[in-house]
């Protein structure tokens, strides 16, 4: 008589398939585990991973594979499994418990004799009611994760994070969480309606046709395991990643020409004698580039200010330039760094006016600082000058200098 338990061949060899259906059609991830073993092939011990299942080769045999309703609350591995007290009760009529796929616990009967499990509808209710209740849970913990993660993200407004951090990163970042709702979503429906099955009297069952729809939903399987290690690798990009900070270096090493005027051009305003002591050895400048916004600069620079009256004024200047794709861009940059300081605790607003321009807003918000825009670029100009030999208007007067850049 044939040895019940399958024999696996001397050149065993391992395989990995994506299971052509979701974990919450059982009878269709049943029915294609036991088509996979009459192959050749069976499911590792904790051989499923995020849709993907490993198989050991072993000689074909007809098996029988049952999915049961993990009743555990929240998990995160796909291989949580079972109490040791259900695997043994489980064990002592036939069926070994093997992995975890999804929300369902997988058994295998290598008799094919052996009595079936929780045929009642009544016990197999009992378990989708505990299923839906930790299910609950599941969809509330994941809300409030995504909550928090966009709002991580977005902390410093949508269009300053793709500005700084890089528009297709963050725009793929958006489109790989929203594949992660929209799936948990139907996931949580369709459990719902197969509780509700259930609970009006049919059983899970077995004899479904599997490969019915199987195609598209490899597809949409690999779309998810893709979207589901998308979301985390830009997620960290977008974390690590700082246009502000990428090739930052020293003024002095700079070859290039900045679109802009910096804090030697101010000797230009009507007061002002010289700009002294600028050290382009400390002073930096970085240069980044993004698909909607193709030229970025910000450029960090301190000297002294030498009025015609012989005072001193001590400080620095920085200031942030961008050229956007176009006007919608540029506007909406524009807002949301306003946005963003109207949001700072120490905001007051500064009246003021500079021909010539499409927007501008001048404000304090721990230094002196102007945002400019006209047309397609943006200046950003933070003027950091202290001391008692400041002019009144001198603000105005530097903003507008900075503004020529514009023109």
């Amino acid at each position: 008589m044939e040895d019940s338990k399958m024999v696996e061949k001397k050149d065993t060899k391992s395989v990995h398939r994506i299971i052509p259906c979701p974990d919450y059609d059982v009878t269709g991830v049943e029915c294609w585990l036991s088509y996979m073993a009459e192959r050749g092939y069976i499911l590792r011990d904790g051989g499923v991973f995020r849709g993907i299942a490993a198989f050991d080769r072993c000689e074909p045999k007809k098996v029988r594979y049952r999915l049961q309703p993990a009743q555990k609350g929240f998990v995160i591995y796909d291989n949580d499994g079972p109490s040791d007290d259900e695997v043994e009760l489980n064990g002592a009529f036939g069926w070994k418990y093997v992995a975890k796929y999804g929300v369902f616990n997988i058994y295998r009967a290598d008799d094919m004799d052996a009595r079936e499990m929780d045929t009642d509808t009544e016990v197999q209710a009992m378990a989708m009611n505990s299923l839906h209740r930790s299910q609950r849970f599941n969809i509330i913990w994941m809300s409030i994760w995504i909550i928090v993660y966009l709002a991580i993200v977005f902390t410093s407004q949508p269009f300053l994070s793709m500005v700084n951090r890089g528009s297709l990163i963050s725009i793929a970042l958006v489109l790989c969480v929203i594949i992660f709702i929209v799936t948990g979503l139907v996931k949580a429906v369709s459990l719902y309606r197969l509780r509700r099955k259930i609970l009006d009297g049919d059983s899970l069952g077995s004899g479904t046709n599997w490969r019915r729809g199987a195609r598209i939903y490899t597809v949409k399987a690999v779309v998810g395991i893709i979207a589901y290690v998308a979301m985390i690798v830009f997620g960290c990009m977008f974390i690590l990643s700082d246009g502000v900070d990428r090739n930052q270096m020293p003024l002095s090493e700079y070859q290039g020409e900045v679109p802009f005027q910096t804090i030697t051009d101010l000797v230009s305003c009507s007061d002002i004698q010289k700009v002294d002591n600028v050290d382009d050895d400390v002073n930096t400048i970085s240069k980044w580039s993004d698909i909607l916004w193709p030229e970025n600069y910000k450029v960090y620079e301190y000297g002294d200010i030498v009025y015609t009256d012989g005072n001193i004024c001590h400080g620095g200047l920085v200031i942030t330039y961008h050229e956007a794709k176009n006007e919608w861009l540029a506007n909406k940059l524009y807002q949301a760094y306003v946005q963003r300081a109207k949001h700072q605790s120490d905001y007051e607003k500064i009246d003021m006016k500079i021909a010539g321009l499409d927007d501008v807003d001048a404000y304090w918000d721990g230094s002196e600082s102007v945002v400019m825009r006209k047309g397609r670029r943006l200046i950003v100009a933070s003027f950091y000058m202290s001391g008692e030999n400041r002019h009144e208007g001198d603000l105005e007067e530097w903003a507008g200098c900075i503004a020529v850049s514009l023109e």
